[in-house]
């Protein structure tokens, strides 16, 4: 699957959040006073084509935190009044799903999201696209989306630009600047890297991603 961060009002905490989904240093634990480097490279997509996915957009702790996701949870309850017989084995099965896609889990533990690769594979099976769900490490305040690769190589998303982020971590504090980007191709799709010139202060991820939705 091609995994990817969407963005709604901040493209900021869009980018923080996709760089706390891979980043090793996030989860270091050591206090030792030593500055510890990584570097995450990170791509802009358009969408040319309009495709459809499922949401899962149901899980309490997260509908406070994200108005986008209460309003697509209120719009799918509006539904639901169409089918009175069946709302409560719904709301029942999107709680289970909701919970199965937001659970943490520890990188050498990823069999523990099987229950949602096989869900997201029924939904391709039934001819969307893939599944949007919400950012477990962004506490459900961003959504992430699954989607076909195919999407990728016949061009329905376009790369656009590219940019390279340096991460430091002291102790508990996680920083991040601009280091490289890419917003020119070459003929032959290479990537033509720029430094990125002006300078801009090193962000605290924990601040953008503790912001209110």
């Amino acid at each position: 699957m091609f995994y990817a961060g969407i963005t709604q009002d901040d493209e900021t905490f869009c980018q923080v959040q996709s760089i706390f989904e891979v980043s090793t240093l996030n989860d270091m634990s050591k206090e030792d006073g030593e500055t510890y480097e990584e570097y995450v490279t990170m791509g802009k997509f358009r969408v040319e084509k309009e495709f459809s996915v499922a949401s899962i957009v149901y899980h309490p702790d997260f509908l406070d935190k994200n108005t986008h996701m209460g309003k697509m949870h209120l719009e799918y309850l509006q539904y639901l009044d169409k089918f009175p017989e069946k709302k409560e084995d719904f709301l029942k099965a999107v709680k289970f799903l909701a919970s199965e896609f937001a659970k943490p889990v520890a990188d050498d533990k990823r069999y523990e999201y099987k229950i949602s690769a096989a869900f997201t594979k029924i939904v391709l099976a039934f001819g969307l696209s893939g599944v949007l769900y919400p950012s477990v490490k962004g506490e459900g305040k961003g959504f992430n989306i699954a989607i076909d690769p195919s999407y990728i190589k016949n061009k329905i998303l376009r790369l656009e630009k590219l940019a390279v982020w340096r991460l430091q971590k002291r102790n508990k504090n996680l920083f991040i600047e601009p280091y490289l980007y890419c917003e020119t191709f070459g003929n032959d799709g290479r990537f033509i890297w720029q430094d990125a010139k002006v300078y801009v202060p090193a962000m605290e991820a924990e601040k953008v991603l503790n912001r209110e939705s």
